[in-house]
């Protein structure tokens, strides 16, 4: 396919015509960098993803406290029961 390219312009021409190509194809990494932001910001698959991260840190956040209040009922139902079986054994040592 590239021998055309060759063939019509010549070596040194085509050469250099694959040398300009590539070296606007290097800037496009930087413009990516530069506007990547501005680029991310418009894009409804990325809104999607921010708004998918967004409702599972709240439902991580929720199990937490869901998780935190089960051993706190946890520990102070251990407790209630300690301190009932505690005060028998007190009891019974005196």
């Amino acid at each position: 396919m590239s021998g055309w390219v060759y063939d019509t312009l010549g070596v040194p021409w085509a050469c250099s015509l694959l040398g300009f190509l590539s070296l606007l194809m290097a800037v496009i990494p930087f413009v990516f960098v530069w506007k990547g932001n501005s680029i991310r910001g418009r894009s409804q698959f990325c809104q999607y993803l921010l708004q998918r991260e967004i409702e599972e840190a709240e439902k991580k956040a929720r199990r937490e406290r869901r998780e935190q209040r089960r051993l706190e009922r946890e520990r102070a139902r251990l407790e209630a029961s300690a301190g009932a079986s505690g005060s028998l054994k007190d009891d019974s040592i005196v």
